[in-house]
């Protein structure tokens, strides 16, 4: 098992929030292996004026005043480039639930709700190493194997948090720390692979006994897992939605996990999550990969569902975040490295 050497931690910059709507650019430094990026909302939003606060979001507050995290990569040659990461708050947050037992909330314990200035100090983690992998290291980002890698933070707005809100809402007082986790390598040379995260919103516009959704799948990756948040009316979380998972196919169209109901899939995710049924309400994850292992990535899969429609047409919705790897032929750290 190659093993990781000492992990360096290091804050990289302090931005202050650009207002909602806006996006921050940070290019991320060289050197080493990139484990995880941190970043930390800090400060106070203030919401002022207008005549009602709406109604709440079921999206994470105030994890929502980040509308999308996205990571874009520059390829030296080697490495293959694109959108490295393309993932919304809700995802950022359940990630973690089920890569560490535990949440990530505010430190404060910070909603943000009616008018008024609330302080909040929220962090987001955005992994490139994977913890549950039995070789950690393999998914570490070799930050050499890029000429350009950039982070942007796209802000949400206050109606992301509230539907129908009409109050101004300031966010000058808001800063994002970037911290970044990296370290130098593994002795035995097992940086061989490049972690995608990708998150899909699909409407869901009515009620269906077989739903084939391998066209929101990107083809020829080999996938890790598919983690599938359902969302009702104001996007609150439900498991009112998802009423079985037929199968689900590889790439030769070979069915491997079919006539699963939500429940059973709950009581599989249990231990990785530590929550009950209700505190985990319409969030799943299935396993594709068992036990996080690169040798057994499924390639293009399709997953085919059966769904209620309660909240209505485009109202109810699926954020499918994928996780999916691509491989190279050879070991990256020699330099003699072709992804196909």
């Amino acid at each position: 098992m190659g093993a990781i050497t000492k992990s360096a931690w290091k804050l990289r910059k302090s931005v202050a929030h650009p207002g909602a709507g806006n996006t921050i650019t940070y290019e991320i430094d060289k050197g080493g292996f990139l484990e995880d990026l941190m970043i930390i909302a800090r400060g106070s939003v203030n919401v002022t004026g207008g005549t009602t606060n709406g109604t709440a979001t079921g999206d994470f507050n105030p994890q929502a005043m980040v509308n999308m995290f996205e990571v874009i990569a520059v390829s030296a040659g080697v490495y293959p480039d694109g959108t490295l990461k393309r993932v919304y708050p809700e995802t950022v947050h359940t990630r973690y639930m089920f890569d560490t037992r535990d949440e990530l909330p505010d430190y404060l314990g910070a909603t943000i709700a009616g008018t008024g200035s609330t302080a909040v100090y929220t962090p987001y983690v955005l992994r490139f190493a994977l913890p549950k992998n039995p070789e950690p290291n393999e998914t570490s980002l070799w930050t050499g194997g890029y000429t350009g890698l950039q982070l942007i933070i796209t802000c949400g707005h206050g109606t992301d948090m509230y539907n129908g809100n009409d109050r101004n809402w300031d966010f000058s007082g808001v800063t994002f720390d970037i911290y970044d986790r990296r370290n130098q390598g593994s002795p035995n040379s097992t940086e061989v692979a490049v972690l995608y995260e990708q998150d899909i919103i699909i409407p869901i516009n009515g009620a269906n006994t077989s739903w084939n959704l391998r066209d929101y799948l990107q083809q020829k990756y080999g996938y890790l897992d598919i983690l599938a948040l359902f969302q009702t009316t104001n996007h609150v979380l439900t498991d009112g939605i998802l009423q079985q998972i037929v199968n689900i196919e590889d790439a030769n169209q070979t069915p491997f996990f079919y006539t699963v109901n939500p429940p059973a899939l709950k009581f599989r995710q249990f231990p990785e999550i530590g929550k009950t049924f209700a505190a985990a309400a319409g969030l799943y994850r299935i396993p594709l990969a068992e036990d996080f292992m690169l040798s057994n990535l499924i390639q293009s899969p399709a997953i085919t569902l059966n769904v209620s429609n309660p909240g209505g047409a485009n109202v109810d919705r699926i954020i499918l975040s994928c996780r999916r790897v691509a491989m190279p032929a050879v070991d990256a750290k020699s330099g003699a490295v072709s992804f196909s």
